[in-house]
């Protein structure tokens, strides 16, 4: 195999990443939940960077300020969907070895198969330069399978949804039925050319870097993300699908819906983003109901009042402090395994309880981890902070 047929991202996996905006879902696989993906991530610090002490955040201040940065290194555009792309070049599927680690239930080439799918960068340019996007295509395990696969379309924008779910999928959670693809969207995950920004790398620098090295940003939308997933159902040889979208992932289904509606047996939208909202503009008002309601249930809860008492005045003496003096801890990633040093300040308390608020499951713990960091204790803080960082996010894809 040659060199260029391997996956790779063209770059060093960064070891750091930023928490607080984007996607997340950290629930497991089950036999009636194709896959769920998304992890957003956690600003960890290299190891003795120490943070400068900023001002006491009013609960989203820190999202705004994302969303500002995002409008000048590139605007929203990458969300546009207002007409359908022509189709003017043929798409090629490419098989190469998967490049994550396979469950030992699974058999490459015969449970699961890679690739990539070559697709124009830009379709209204037939002649100009091609790209090429990661697949795995989990088998049936029925000799009888149904004709339209499940089609996960990951989050973000950004999520890479081979590397992160990939590992997960082992005969027991794989449906039995149909064909499981997953697919890294343009830009993200392992496909090729990669939007992902180095570490502590600036979102002006990122975006000088990228359009340095050739790529055309102005392709990264998702009407070209739509096209993609038509073509690659008829490259595969399929009729129709399923598509099981989530967040971003929705936002993408619903224009596959109305610019390609006969390839479509299903979608399941999680999580809806619908094209009319500005996700980064919402999302200090959706957390600030998040947290409120978070607050509010705790000091209308019985137990929870009493043992966790104005819990939201707490929290608020939380951000203060830890602004004027941040704490570090260890915590370990759990793709990576690999511990690495985290500097907290009170504005990543802001994001990492929002980002925690994900997880239904972590939710009746947290007002017991903010009284835990109240009396200097990290342990839960450190062992959830593991689990919201992800260092395989594309943030380029917010660029054009």
């Amino acid at each position: 195999m040659k060199d260029e047929d391997l996956f790779s991202h063209n770059e060093p996996p960064p070891t750091t990443t930023d928490l607080g905006g984007g996607d997340s879902d950290g629930s497991a696989l089950s036999p009636d939940s194709p896959l769920s993906q998304e992890a957003s991530p956690l600003h960890v610090p290299e190891t003795g960077r120490r943070p400068t002490p900023r001002h006491p955040l009013r609960l989203l201040l820190v999202a705004m300020v994302v969303v500002v940065l995002v409008v000048l290194a590139g605007g929203y555009g990458v969300f546009r969907a207002v007409s359908q792309p022509s189709h003017q070049a043929s798409p090629a599927f490419q098989v190469t070895h998967c490049p994550f680690a396979l469950d030992a239930t699974l058999v490459e080439g015969k449970h699961v198969r890679c690739g990539f799918l070559v697709v124009p960068e830009d379709r209204s340019q037939p002649q100009g330069p091609t790209i090429r996007l990661a697949v795995a295509i989990f088998k049936a395990s029925s000799p009888h399978p149904d004709p339209d696969p499940v089609v996960v379309l990951g989050g973000g924008p950004g999520v890479a949804v081979l590397e992160n779910q990939g590992p997960r999928v082992n005969a027991g959670n794989l449906r039995s039925n149909r064909d499981l693809i997953l697919l890294d969207q343009r830009g993200a995950g392992y496909s090729q050319p990669s939007l992902r920004c180095q570490a502590f790398e600036t979102l002006q620098a990122c975006h000088s870097r990228l359009v340095a090295s050739g790529i055309n940003l102005n392709a990264f939308t998702t009407l070209e993300n739509a096209a993609d997933v038509h073509d690659l159902i008829r490259t595969l040889g399929y009729r129709q699908v399923n598509l099981d979208g989530v967040s971003y992932g929705t936002r993408l289904a619903l224009t596959v819906m109305r610019l390609y509606p006969a390839d479509l047996r299903s979608v399941v939208l999680n999580s809806v983003a619908p094209p009319q909202v500005n996700l980064f503009t919402s999302i200090p008002q959706a957390t600030n109901r998040a947290f409120d309601v978070l607050f509010r249930g705790c000091a209308a809860d019985r137990y929870c009042n009493a043992t966790y008492p104005h819990l939201q005045a707490v929290f608020n003496q939380l951000v203060a402090q830890l602004n004027t003096a941040p704490i570090t801890f260890q915590a370990t990633p759990p793709l990576s395994g690999i511990p690495v040093t985290v500097h907290f300040t009170g504005h990543d308390l802001v994001l990492w309880l929002r980002q925690a608020l994900y997880d239904t499951n972590l939710i009746p713990e947290l007002p017991r981890v903010l009284f835990h960091i109240r009396q200097h204790d990290y342990t839960q803080l450190a062992s959830i902070s593991g689990n919201l960082i992800d260092t395989t996010g594309s943030s380029g894809l917010f660029f054009q």
